[in-house]
């Protein structure tokens, strides 16, 4: 099951390998800075799961675009 993204939105990440996600993801932390909470991959769904601190949409959809989930902590 897909995370959830607020009413009605889900996640739809495309499958990547581990490292592939191990290059997207330093370049996310420093682009998310403050919003940026880690994140892990998760071998079972193939994605690259990020952090986001707060309800911050712009934060979400720059992960979004970068093919990985946002999860809002």
């Amino acid at each position: 099951m897909p995370f959830s993204r607020g009413p009605g939105r889900w996640a739809s990440p495309r499958k990547m390998s581990a490292a592939s996600a191990a290059g997207l993801l330093p370049r996310l932390g420093e682009q998310l800075g403050d919003s940026y909470g880690g994140a892990y991959y998760d071998a079972d769904r193939q994605a690259l799961v990020v952090n986001v601190v707060g309800d911050d949409d712009k934060a979400d959809a720059h992960v979004e675009k970068a093919s990985a989930v946002a999860r809002s902590v």
